[in-house]
């Protein structure tokens, strides 16, 4: 029988927060995309960039520190940190896939929505069942990443099939830099007091210098946080910041 420990289930929980940061930036969109008539497809596509854009940097992270938040509750949980990395690699297919749900769901169409569901949880249990005996923990850990890449294998002709059209070429932009930036200091085993900061903030340059997020973009997801009078007061102290991340 399977035994999954107290450290697997930690890693579960730390991944489960990366891959719902853009549930989580969907949600505060969602009520703006039910009442929209046109522009939704422009509104989903601009959310999953944004979506991308905060989590891959985050789950790429974790990829090559996968210890260091299992250490932070204690040296036996850093045992689990391969489940970690297998689980991470969801979060970044993660946005797309709940940015096009959303999009459905906001549009009506409820038996897509079913569908994408049935895809990925059917699909999982079915892993499971094959995996877990032999692999315990790991054998979860890739079921529940597998069930995610099938989800995203519904969601290519549910989108055809509506005519919506994913904007492939800039998300492979948002991820392969901090892809890129992953492999070059996992190669120089650079620490991670030196190497996220890195990967955090040479991301985030090259986001604003390429535009993959715009001030709109950012405007956009402020304002889901805080009313206009509050942005005001804080936009004094962020103008400096933001002047110098867009080159301006």
């Amino acid at each position: 029988m399977a035994i999954i420990c107290s450290d697997d289930f930690i890693a579960f929980a730390i991944a489960s927060i990366v891959y719902n940061l853009p549930t989580s930036i969907l949600g505060l969109m969602f009520p703006v995309l039910s009442g929209m008539e046109d522009g939704r497809k422009r509104a989903i596509s601009r959310t999953i960039q944004l979506s991308l854009a905060i989590t891959a940097p985050i789950a790429l992270a974790l990829t090559i520190y996968p210890s260091l938040p299992l250490s932070l509750l204690g040296q036996n949980y850093v045992q689990a940190s391969n489940i970690l990395t297998i689980l991470i690699l969801e979060a970044v297919a993660s946005p797309i896939i709940s940015g096009y749900t959303s999009y459905v769901y906001a549009i009506g169409n409820y038996i897509h929505v079913t569908m994408i569901g049935l895809a990925t949880n059917v699909s999982r249990i079915m892993l499971y069942v094959i995996l877990i005996s032999t692999l315990e923990a790991t054998g979860v850990a890739i079921a529940y990443t597998l069930g995610t890449i099938m989800a995203l294998v519904a969601v290519l002709p549910s989108a055809k099939g509506l005519g919506y059209r994913f904007d492939w070429v800039q998300y492979a932009k948002t991820m392969t830099i901090p892809a890129i930036l992953t492999i070059f200091l996992s190669t120089l085993n650079i620490h991670w007091l030196i190497g996220i900061p890195i990967l955090l903030v040479v991301s985030s340059l090259a986001y604003a210098r390429m535009s993959i997020v715009s001030k709109a973009d950012l405007l956009e997801i402020s304002q889901a946080f805080m009313s206009k009078e509050r942005m005001s007061r804080m936009y004094v102290y962020a103008r400096p910041l933001i002047k110098l991340i867009y080159g301006e």
